[in-house]
């Protein structure tokens, strides 16, 4: 018997909803693999479930992050394995659950072993970032140029990291990511879905999830952010959280309401977009499940318990 449920799919596809549907059926835990959704401090511009979405259902990995806390996949996956390892040892059943796309890749190919980064090299990472962190794509172009072609260049925190591993050791991230480390779950001991929406559907949701931001008081949560001592950090993660720079602008008096909601709609879409290729591209052995008017939600999740826990 497969020891796990691992549900990906692109933002706003309801993914959560059928973590809950599943985790009534039968005993599970329901463990986040959302890179936003672990911080505390953004609950609604994540989307993140509330305690009347799951009830009384429990869940792990969901804000137990102090906003101005670093995290990465590591420290995921090994927060991760405890969360599983516990479920088990319950007789539970893991439901991992999110649209980190890498995390799921740790999850399930293992890690690439990266030497720890000295102190020095550190000291001298935090000095740039906060003064001159233009050094960072500097040094990647002109000393490590499959990492600089490669890279998210709108993610400073990945940035930063390849610039003190190259500097650290010597050689890029790309050179040491050919290394892997033991997966922690193998390909024999879980059930994958990608929640996948017809476009008209995802377009509702996508419309439906920006305006009820705001009735939960999106710009509230925003305001504490841009008053906290973290935010002038350019690598904090409510930089690259989706909604946060129109809320900023809403906020400011640069955007009305309706421009900040319909940009927000553009920037999902295309961010729903550019997970489905990545999904295509990295994840083509998992299976997907299109919500449609006739495969609805409630027929994905009876699809997923047939195969998967009945």
């Amino acid at each position: 018997m497969k020891r796990a449920i691992c549900i990906t799919g692109c933002t706003a596809s309801g993914k959560s909803r059928i973590a809950a549907k599943l985790a009534n059926i039968a005993p599970s835990v329901i463990i986040n693999a959302d890179s936003i959704q672990v911080y505390e401090c953004m609950r609604i511009i994540s989307s993140r479930p509330t305690k009347e979405d799951f009830g009384e259902l429990e869940n792990k990995l969901y804000g137990h992050i102090e906003c101005g806390s670093d995290y990465s996949v590591g420290k995921w996956l090994e927060d991760a394995r405890i969360a599983i390892n516990d479920a088990l040892r319950e007789k539970k059943i893991p439901i991992i659950v999110g649209g980190t796309g890498l995390y799921f890749s740790a999850l399930i190919n293992g890690l690439a072993f990266i030497p720890s980064i000295s102190k020095e090299t550190k000291k001298k990472s935090d000095y740039f970032r906060k003064n001159s962190p233009e050094i960072f794509l500097h040094d990647l172009k002109t000393k490590d140029s499959v990492t600089f072609e490669n890279i998210d260049k709108h993610n400073f925190a990945r940035i930063q990291r390849a610039w003190e591993v190259l500097i650290d050791t010597g050689y890029g991230i790309s050179y040491w990511q050919q290394t892997k480390g033991i997966p922690l779950l193998n390909k024999h001991e879980f059930h994958s879905f990608i929640i996948s929406c017809d476009q008209s559907i995802l377009r509702d949701n996508i419309l439906y999830r920006s305006r009820k931001m705001f009735e939960q008081g999106i710009d509230n949560e925003v305001k504490r952010i841009l008053n906290s001592n973290f935010n002038s950090d350019p690598f904090h993660p409510a930089h690259k959280a989706i909604g946060f720079s129109e809320v900023s602008k809403y906020i400011e008096g640069n955007m009305t309401l309706v421009q900040a909601i319909d940009t927000i709609n553009v920037k999902t879409r295309q961010y729903a977009k550019k997970q489905r290729t990545w999904f295509r591209n990295q994840m083509s052995s998992w299976q997907v499940l299109e919500i449609t008017k006739n495969f609805n939600l409630t027929k994905v999740v009876e699809h997923i318990d047939r195969n998967a826990l009945s």
